[in-house]
């Protein structure tokens, strides 16, 4: 996709603290936000194999990165940038977000290898 084509629909989901989640479900299983707390272990579970490189992300934060990842554990927990990169990352896909009026992109940082070395980091 170029960075001029935004996505042409957009879907509601649930703003209970974990609409990124639930967003990536609906996405993923066609309309099932339900699953949303798997997404949520997924990409958690994804930053703390990429601890290092999503840690860069955090700073200037209130937290260290080791206590976000803590908090995004728990359901509810507002989803940030670092967890769009996450997503876009080991979905090995551009993940678009509306807000504001206005489209936002979030391309994915590295590419993971069979062996588990990443590429483009």
């Amino acid at each position: 996709m170029h960075l001029d084509s935004r996505p042409a629909l957009t879907a509601r989901v649930r703003g209970d603290g974990n609409c990124l989640f639930r967003a990536i479900s609906f996405l993923l299983t066609e309309g099932d936000e339900d699953q949303h707390l798997a997404v949520r272990a997924k990409v958690v579970e994804f930053e703390k194999e990429h601890f290092n490189y999503f840690e860069q992300f955090s700073i200037g934060s209130d937290s260290n990165f080791a206590e976000h990842v803590a908090a995004m554990s728990a359901p509810g927990k507002w989803g940030t940038a670092v967890e769009l990169f996450a997503v876009a990352t080991l979905l090995t896909s551009d993940v678009w977000t509306f807000y504001g009026g206005k489209w936002l992109v979030y391309r994915p940082r590295f590419r993971v290898q069979p062996d588990g070395s990443m590429l483009g980091s």
